[in-house]
């Protein structure tokens, strides 16, 4: 079995990585795959591999469905599959494809918006952790938190939470294991700055107001692990 590779974008999320790898902006290893994606068992590599849906039909339910879709595998993909078209269809969307994305080490990563997704006030939010931000994804992960000035990006505030675990890759597996510092923020000054201005690169690439934009940190640069338009009616709420 080979994989389904996609000829051309299909879906909201594959459009938007589409569109950063025809930019240049530095962008996390990814697959495009279309749907099903139908590969076979290691023909991704032995690497976890994180996996999204890209989804076609109304943007806040294709946006709700790639959160709840969204998922960490380490065998073959037919099982999510499976998840995938059962739940795209009990919501009223699509499966068009599937962005796919083997892990690796990262010093830290989180989700970058460039509008407070809680009370709409336009700044820069970074939320991180240290490690990969799987669990960050589904909202059971204690994170910094750090809210930057819209226009030369000066630190306003910064909520530090401890973090007594992380997650890292090692032997090709994904680990949660004790954080060797649990009260080091996730970020210095610097590499908060230049996740700042890596949002506003993503920003010019596909727009989105409100926009959000997950990042991982390798060797002190961010790159981009995926980036959509976050649905007006959701600011306000707890993402």
């Amino acid at each position: 079995m080979t994989c389904n590779r996609l000829v051309r974008p299909a879906g909201h999320e594959a459009s938007h990585v589409h569109a950063l790898i025809s930019s240049g902006i530095p962008l996390w290893k990814s697959e495009l795959l279309g749907w099903p994606p139908n590969c076979g068992a290691g023909e991704l590599g032995n690497s976890p591999l994180l996996v999204r849906p890209s989804l076609e039909g109304d943007p806040l339910a294709t946006y709700l469905a790639s959160y709840e879709l969204t998922d960490v595998l380490t065998a073959d993909l037919g099982m999510w599959t499976s998840r995938v078209e059962v739940v795209a269809a009990r919501l009223g969307v699509r499966p068009a494809g599937a962005v796919i994305q083997p892990l690796e080490h990262v010093d830290s990563s989180g989700v970058a918006y460039n509008v407070d997704p809680v009370t709409g006030e336009r700044v820069v939010v970074v939320q991180a952790v240290i490690g990969l931000h799987v669990d960050l994804l589904k909202g059971t992960a204690p994170h910094d938190t750090f809210i930057l000035g819209p226009g030369q990006l000066d630190l306003i505030e910064a909520r530090i939470l401890p973090k007594p675990t992380m997650v890292s890759v090692s032997g090709g597996r994904l680990q949660r294991v004790p954080s060797p510092e649990p009260l080091r923020p996730s970020l210095d000054d610097y590499e908060l700055v230049k996740v700042g201005l890596l949002l506003r690169q993503v920003e010019g690439v596909i727009g989105g107001d409100p926009l959000e934009v997950e990042w991982a940190l390798r060797d002190g640069s961010p790159v981009v692990m995926a980036a959509r338009p976050v649905p007006p009616e959701l600011i306000g709420r707890k993402l």
